[in-house]
């Protein structure tokens, strides 16, 4: 026989049934799930679904073939080759009874178990018996669970509702990882399944019967009819977001799928009448909304197109400075295996970003119980709980810390594995600028000043006397357990190596990585101009703080005697003085020419400063900085720099021969003698800019993304993560990790709606104000204004008769005899 079927059918119906004949877990055991194949005509389409049956399976399972009258012989020949196979039950029919009674036949044949509904025109994919087995048995009275498809109405993807090709470049198997990947693991309730593939618990066969094969005997309607009479008894049809099964469509009926459909939905409509509303408002809720616009982003990410995941990484920090922007761009690295996750702290909740090849597929809240501080406290068991669960919902594979303000250092009680770059020098003193509260250097924490000098800097976080040698103790202990140390700067190393030898002595120096786009040849302005001035135009970029160099430049300002120097400020900062005024027009600020061009995007410093005819930056940092992204700006565009003898900025001033360092930034007079020697000899400028190495002071983004994945890959063993997802539970049991995510990117949701509204009510009392002071008017006019303002948050409606009521309330202000 084995001979016949190779020699007539040729050599893909010999293999599969070889495949079948080798599945280790097709059993003949009663209680084993039955996947019931009604089969007639569409032999390839058969052929394919017995191979993935065979392939994909990796579950216990009986299989059993009904050919229903096919007039195609090869398939009569093909049950008649598998009779042999243990666990396959062939059931060859001449006649043709209709597919309903033909899946009757199949609950009879397997009268002790589950039984799954396959069409013939399916392709199942890896681990899909067992997820919609696990999903059967999240509740007590499951009736259905359906997998989700490509065509397959409301179990459609990605789009719901409708007939679905394949995403572009995604095959069965890529795709049914993807869904895998993004499932949140809700199991939402339904008002049906649909039958392409469909599990049925034996307890609602039992309860509610089989098909109604004299209505429905054809096919179509038969199991919205068996579901809705489930729900009538007490069950529940759920979908299996984890689970995808191929579904080509109709291969079975041809031409007369119209006609069936027509008929048989009349028929439920008579029988149901509130079905077609239950699907109306099933689809109005959309439970899997969620779901389906984070498959959607992960689609255009190209997730699980070209590799499956292998790492999870999530990187730990604050929000905002460098720091942000460093995580962000290795989080951007341009490898299909790696997923990541930006996780920051405002103290009060966890926000995470997770992000594939640079593009932000979800954002997930996750609030603390209690309030977490920039500095403390060390340990918090209600921190630990909300990483915890960070941890498990996003099957975490490896921490890479950069920052621990508004952080405990619970990370390290979590058994994953963690790597840390140190960003700044927060591990040697929660100051972690290294500066005391007056801004001047403080070498307590260091061990290169006095000892009892820490407590004044202490006490101005909020912390007490000695906490300084509590916190190095901790911190020490939590370098020792870090797998990998990183520093973006060997004067890191050098600094932090004075108070912990043995992390200078395991500690990576990783330069930042650069997007340049503009390293080539630049056309500097002239410092002599056509007429023969001399005009010198210097730039300061960025965040200006007291640490970055705020006082320094107000010195600097006072001190210049020269009116050919105009000084260029792009960025923020918390003195007013240098904010104030209209952008991009000249003023006098402290006796000097001062331009304030505003904040600036990054991606547009290097065109502003060229169109600007900037010729000289400043680096005002008085803290030793253990990178700076702003020198990375001026170096792009060619710009010489004078910068401090200190830290990041001076080691890479003179190493990359990017201009001149002085020995104490502070002093306005060594910056400025070095500006008037451009003035009178600008020949030295354009020496110092021909000399710039930019190449070497911008290190490619990719070189650094290869470093930190080789030392990923290096930690991380092949196989699951240390923070193994837990089966899949009810809700109203014990969350599941999948179902803790869905909660988190609800949660993530509401905060960012909130935020918007608060937003919009910031700006609305503000105008409400404004008029009020604009019009003096009476005090229903004002209650009226406020009322126009606040129309168009309608949102916060329950909050205008509020507001209302209290400015009525106010007294009118009358004017005195004086005024």
């Amino acid at each position: 026989m084995e001979r016949g079927l190779d020699a007539g059918l040729g050599e893909r119906p010999a293999a599969v049934r070889d495949a079948l004949a080798a599945s280790r877990f097709l059993t003949s055991a009663a209680d084993a799930p039955a996947v019931v194949v009604p089969i007639h005509d569409a032999f390839d389409d058969t052929l394919a679904c017995l191979e993935s049956v065979a392939r994909k399976t990796t579950s216990p399972f009986r299989l059993v073939l009904i050919n229903d009258g096919s007039r195609d012989p090869r398939l009569s020949a093909l049950l008649a080759a598998l009779r042999e196979v243990a666990g396959l039950i062939p059931v060859d029919r001449a006649d043709n009874r209709g597919f309903v009674r033909t899946v009757n036949e199949g609950f009879a044949l397997a009268p002790a178990s589950d039984v799954v509904i396959l069409n013939s025109d399916t392709l199942v994919t890896a681990g899909w018996l067992e997820r919609l087995c696990a999903a059967a048995t999240r509740r007590a009275n499951v009736a259905t669970v359906t997998p989700l498809t490509n065509n397959g109405t409301i179990c459609s993807v990605p789009l719901s509702l409708e007939d679905n090709a394949l995403p572009a470049d995604y095959d069965v198997d890529r795709f049914a990882a993807l869904i895998a990947e993004c499932s949140l693991g809700l199991a939402p309730e339904a008002p049906t399944g649909v039958g392409f593939c469909m599990l049925i618990t034996r307890r609602a066969l039992d309860a509610v019967g089989g098909f109604d094969a004299d209505a429905f005997g054809d096919g179509y309607g038969e199991e919205n009819d068996f579901c809705q009479r489930a729900i009538r008894a007490g069950f529940v049809n759920l979908i299996a977001d984890d689970t995808f099964v191929y579904h080509k469509g109709r291969a079975s009926f041809g031409a007369r799928a119209a006609e069936l459909l027509t008929r048989n939905l009349a028929t439920l409509a008579a029988r149901h009448p509130d079905y077609h509303a239950d699907v109306a408002r099933f689809c109005a809720a959309h439970p899997l909304r969620l779901f389906h616009d984070y498959l959607a982003r992960s689609i255009a990410a190209g997730r699980e197109r070209r590799a499956t995941i292998r790492a999870r990484v999530l990187h730990l920090l604050h929000e905002g400075g460098g720091t942000e922007k460093h995580a962000r761009e290795l989080a951007a690295l341009d490898d299909p295996g790696v997923l990541s996750y930006v996780l920051m702290s405002d103290g009060r909740a966890l926000a995470v970003d997770e992000l594939h090849a640079g593009r932000r597929l979800r954002s997930l809240w996750f609030p603390l119980p209690t309030p977490i501080g920039p500095c403390g406290p060390l340990h918090d068991a209600g921190y630990r709980d909300a990483l915890t669960a960070v941890c498990r919902a996003l099957s975490i594979d490896l921490v890479h810390v950069h920052h621990l303000m508004h952080h405990t250092l619970d990370v390290a009680r979590l058994g994953l594995p963690y790597v840390m770059t140190l960003h700044d020098y927060y591990a040697v003193c929660p100051r972690y600028t290294l500066l005391d509260p007056e801004g001047g250097p403080c070498g307590a924490c260091t061990g290169r000043g006095p000892r009892d000098s820490p407590d004044t800097c202490m006490k101005a976080l909020g912390q007490p006397d000695g906490y300084l040698d509590e916190h190095q103790e901790a911190m020490g202990a939590f370098l020792r357990g870090a797998a990998r140390l990183f520093a973006p700067n060997v004067c890191v190393q050098d600094i932090v190596g004075a108070r912990f030898p043995d992390a200078a002595n395991t500690m990576t120096v990783i330069e930042h990585g650069y997007h340049a786009t503009a390293i080539g040849a630049r056309r500097r302005p002239a410092v002599i101009t056509g007429n023969g001035r001399r005009a010198l135009h210097v730039a300061i970029l960025g965040a200006l703080d007291v640490h970055k160099g705020s006082g320094v430049l107000r010195d600097l300002l006072r001190a210049n005697l020269r009116g050919e120097t105009t000084f260029h400020f792009y960025g923020t900062a918390p003195d007013a003085a240098l904010t104030t005024g209209p952008y991009d027009r000249v003023r006098r600020l402290d006796g000097s020419r001062f331009v304030y061009h505003g904040p600036y995007a990054a991606g547009e410093i290097v065109g502003r400063l060229a169109a600007d005819g900037i010729h000289v930056g400043l680096q005002l940092a008085v803290w030793p900085e253990t990178f700076s992204y702003t020198l990375s700006e001026l170096a792009e565009a060619g710009i010489p720099v004078i910068a401090g003898n200190l830290g990041a900025q001076g080691e890479r001033v003179r190493r990359c021969r990017l201009g001149w360092t002085v020995d104490d930034i502070r002093d306005p007079a060594a910056t400025l003698a070095i500006l008037d020697g451009i003035l009178r000899d600008p020949a030295t400028l354009d020496g110092v800019a021909r000399a710039m190495r930019r190449d070497l002071a911008l290190p490619p983004m990719e070189a650094m993304w290869r470093r930190y994945l080789d030392a990923y890959d290096e930690i991380l063993t092949p196989g699951r993560s240390a923070m193994e997802r837990t089966p899949e539970t009810s809700p109203e049991e014990t969350p599941s990790p999948r179902y803790v995510a869905s909660l988190a990117m609800g949660l993530a949701e509401v905060a960012s709606r909130e935020a918007a509204l608060r937003r919009q009510l910031e700006e609305s009392q503000a105008e409400a104000d404004a008029l009020r002071s604009r019009l003096r008017s009476p005090r229903h006019r004002i209650a009226e204004a406020l009322g126009n303002a606040l129309q168009r948050v309608p949102v916060l409606w329950p909050l205008l008769a509020r507001l209302t009521e209290a400015v009525l309330r106010r007294p009118e202000h009358r004017a005195g005899p004086g005024a």
